[in-house]
């Protein structure tokens, strides 16, 4: 699979520290034949696991999934809740059948809310403030980034190249992408 969500800058910009409670994510897409050999869950919902993964950092306790076949033979719109081992819940929707396109993903966290919209390259984030909105209530504080276009595919390939180079560790280890991929199919055979 191709981790190229994974070097979209609204991503590499999300501060890893706080470990997330509630991730809630929506990949969707209108009706495209190209990829209507493979789930949606293989084509889309895999790069949202594959974050989700790597932010949660904590292994899957239990998975729940529902999905159904619209256009295709194979499913065109799933939804699977992953809950963790650490108490995180994070619910994935992904759907290659939709009027929109739209792909967000949103993380509530102890002290911070982030809304990552991966399309438009925009990262939105809430946090409380030292003020009152109302007696006893704290302010919320925003602030939002938008990056420019970057190409994501040259920038996996560079970091591939030094990472044969120099011998670093790479963004996405083949390790997480095997977890990726392995929950990636756990979840196609719930809905099967």
């Amino acid at each position: 699979m191709g981790h190229l969500e994974r070097f979209n800058p609204a991503v590499l910009a999300l501060d890893k520290d706080e470990k997330p409670l509630f991730i809630e994510s929506h990949r969707l897409s209108p009706f495209n034949p190209r990829a209507n050999d493979v789930s949606v869950v293989l084509d889309l919902m895999i790069h949202d696991i594959d974050i989700i993964l790597a932010l949660v950092d904590s292994e899957i306790e239990r998975i729940d999934a529902s999905g159904t076949p619209v256009l295709t033979k194979g499913t065109d719109i799933a939804n699977a809740r992953l809950t963790f081992k650490n108490g995180c819940v994070a619910n994935v929707t992904a759907s290659r059948i939709s009027m929109k396109l739209e792909r967000k993903m949103r993380l509530f966290r102890p002290s911070s809310y982030a809304s990552v919209d991966f399309q438009n390259r925009i990262l939105q984030k809430y946090h409380t403030g030292d003020k009152e909105m109302f007696p006893g209530v704290p302010e919320i504080v925003s602030e939002e980034a938008t990056f420019e276009t970057s190409d994501a595919l040259m920038a996996e390939i560079q970091q591939f190249v030094d990472c044969i180079q120099t011998g670093k560790q790479p963004l996405v280890t083949g390790e997480a992408a095997r977890l990726a991929l392995a929950t990636a199919i756990q979840i196609t055979q719930l809905l099967n």
